[in-house]
């Protein structure tokens, strides 16, 4: 596959004076193109070439597959039904909905200290002799 890149790059990886490159391209030796207003070089132009799929759209093999649920509910509105029914239920359960206090959720504490003691369990890389 191409992989065209300005010139300045292209004598960075061929590890080339930029004079001489841009030399090659005035001696036709490199593959180039220009597009809105900047000069490209193919730094690869033995490279293999991607091709459009070879299989027409309707035998291309799937790129994903549909899960069907035995359980029930089995139709769309019984679905629906169940879903409005578990959220009303949420909703009316106060428990629920209340937000759960700092307090409750206890502190976290300084981060910085937490750390410190995480760093004095951490286990070292083995020394290489």
């Amino acid at each position: 596959m191409s992989c065209w890149v300005v010139p300045t790059l292209a004598a960075e990886l061929w590890r080339l004076p930029l004079d001489q490159v841009l030399q090659r391209m005035k001696e036709g030796l490199v593959p180039t193109k220009r597009e809105d207003g900047w000069t490209f070089i193919d730094v690869a132009p033995a490279s293999p070439r991607v091709g459009q799929p070879s299989l027409p759209p309707e035998q291309r093999p799937p790129t994903f597959t549909l899960v069907q649920s035995d359980q029930t509910p089995s139709s769309a509105d019984d679905l629906e039904a169940a879903e409005l029914a578990a959220l009303t239920a949420a909703a009316s359960d106060p428990e629920m909905l209340s937000p759960v206090d700092e307090e409750e959720q206890g502190s976290l504490g300084d981060w910085r200290a937490a750390r410190a003691r995480n760093a004095r369990l951490r286990i070292p890389p083995r020394r290489q002799s």
